[in-house]
């Protein structure tokens, strides 16, 4: 059988690498990030048993001499997924197809040791790793149709606050942050999620943000300069992707953060590393008494966002890029719910093994 595809193959280690530092000489105050453009990531393609297989936003099918690897259709009752994975029903239009289209992808997953926080937007804004609540502001709603259950909707005159709580202050250590985000909106600056300090003589804390509809990150982490750049008397420095994810599609956007490393700020989008930035010029502290927000500024409520926001998740560490890919391949089921969950449009997984023993919570378990 012959592997069908309406997208324009190329070859199967195409797959895009870490681009250099970028500053972007950015000198907006208050922290606030700055529009910034560098070299757009290549859409990622995978090679399953000699044939070429590409994501289902490029429409490819699979046969069963080329079985579907994850959240890769259409498989049916005639084709097959790769090992491990189950085929669910009618959610191409999660991946920007077909309503119609069935897709290969894995159980729901446990969650990662050291999540800190995961506000699923299911129902409401409740953390479901822990007690960090948070509350509904202005026109955000939870519930909405989302990638996994439900997820939160903004129509840019609302966001989710979360009081400040020690847990998601990360101090002078590491962190990553999930979250799978659908927008149309490449106007200005628009936040994902923000836990600043910015006042006139100090920015602290850190932001995701899309400007112009691409992905950026902010560290703060001193007094300093109202002005981010990478100059080390600044308070605050923005680092751009250029990669534009303002296309009204779902993304899985991760962002991990070691901030020891020259290459440790690292970008993934859909699973796949889409750009490497040098964190280590902010080594100070983070922490900050200002509330979290989701889809706005934790200081002024500006930067509103347009578009859902799905399962954000925080850990107090760096994730692997091969936990970012399980996240990725888990699709919508996401991550485990209580009692099992995986109903996000799958058939789910088992219960979540019990916590880690103590000392796996300030460094890695032994494998």
């Amino acid at each position: 059988m012959l592997l069908l595809s309406l997208a324009s193959l190329t070859a199967c280690d195409a797959e895009p690498g870490p681009d250099g530092e970028y500053d972007g000489g950015f000198d907006i105050n208050a922290g606030e990030p700055e529009v910034g453009i560098d070299a757009v990531a290549a859409s990622p393609e995978t090679s399953e048993a000699g044939c070429h297989v590409g994501l289902p936003y490029d429409w490819s099918y699979c046969s069963n001499s080329c079985p579907c690897d994850a959240l890769e259709g259409d498989c049916d009752t005639n084709l097959q997924c790769v090992s491990g994975l189950q085929c669910n029903a009618d959610l191409g239009s999660k991946f920007g197809a077909s309503s119609t289209v069935d897709i290969c992808q894995a159980p729901c997953l446990v969650p990662p040791w050291l999540l800190r926080a995961w506000w699923s937007g299911d129902t409401n804004a409740n953390d479901s790793a822990g007690s960090k609540h948070g509350s509904l502001v202005g026109g955000t709603t939870a519930g909405a149709s989302g990638f996994a259950e439900g997820a939160f909707s903004f129509n840019g005159t609302g966001y989710v606050q979360v009081a400040d709580h020690g847990d998601m202050d990360f101090g002078t250590g590491d962190l990553s942050m999930a979250m799978w985000v659908k927008t149309a909106d490449q106007s200005g600056v628009k936040v994902l999620v923000d836990k600043r300090k910015e006042t006139g003589t100090e920015v602290r804390g850190y932001v995701a943000y899309l400007a112009s509809g691409q992905l950026g990150f902010q560290l703060g982490d001193r007094a300093g300069s109202w002005s981010c750049s990478s100059n080390a008397t600044s308070s605050c420095t923005n680092w751009s992707t250029g990669v534009d994810i303002a296309d009204d599609k779902w993304h899985l956007v991760v962002i991990t953060v070691d901030r020891d490393s020259a290459t440790g700020l690292r970008f993934y989008v859909d699973g796949s590393l889409a750009s490497t930035k040098n964190p280590t010029l902010r080594s100070g502290s983070l922490s900050n008494d200002r509330p979290l927000r989701i889809g706005a500024r934790s200081e002024n409520g500006t930067g509103k966002f347009t578009g859902k926001i799905d399962e954000v998740q925080l850990y107090g560490r760096v994730l692997s890029a091969g936990e970012v890919e399980n996240i990725y391949e888990s699709g919508t089921n996401g991550l485990c719910r209580t009692g099992g969950g995986g109903d996000g449009g799958g058939d789910g997984g088992g219960q979540p093994p019990p916590p880690p023993p103590p000392s796996c919570l300030i460094a890695p378990c032994p494998v």
